[in-house]
């Protein structure tokens, strides 16, 4: 297994994943870690580069920052309305003004983000993977750079 260790450079500039992940599948077969900066906003882009692994340690982080995940975007939770309120048991006790704020915000984002997996597992499978990568770039400039950059190699 490969594990991209440069996480800050591959969050602060999307071509520096796509040069990586192009230089490490070479070598067939070997699964590719990104540790680090998954999120429901870049998870789908992550997977279309070639990212076989991903884990919650962003969700841990954005949590501790007071940050609530959306499938495209990241919120301060003080702007979180109730109409974007999720509905899972994290966010039902977030509503009701459990303790705990901290976990209760990793347990939500977490929630979130294998929403998003399932999502992206699906779209992989149908072969329907760049159309929603494409729809993701409306909604963050680091997907849209990615795929322009992606475009430019292919």
């Amino acid at each position: 297994m490969f594990v991209i260790g440069s996480v800050r450079s591959v969050e602060r500039d999307p071509s520096v994943l796509l040069k990586t992940v192009l230089s490490l599948r070479k070598k067939p077969n070997v699964p590719i870690y990104l540790p680090g900066i998954a999120k429901p906003s870049n998870l789908a882009t992550i997977v279309f580069s070639g990212i076989d692994l991903v884990d919650d340690t962003a969700c841990i982080i954005h949590a501790l920052d007071g940050i609530y995940f959306t499938r495209d975007e990241e919120l301060p939770l003080s702007h979180v309305s109730p109409d974007i309120i999720c509905g899972c048991e994290a966010c039902d006790a977030l509503s009701r003004g459990c303790e705990n704020t901290t976990r209760l915000l990793y347990l939500h984002n977490l929630f979130v983000l294998k929403k998003e997996m399932e999502v992206v597992r699906h779209r992989l499978i149908r072969g329907k993977l760049r159309e929603y990568v494409e729809g993701k770039t409306a909604f963050s400039d680091w997907n849209n750079v990615f795929l322009s950059i992606h475009d430019e190699f292919y």
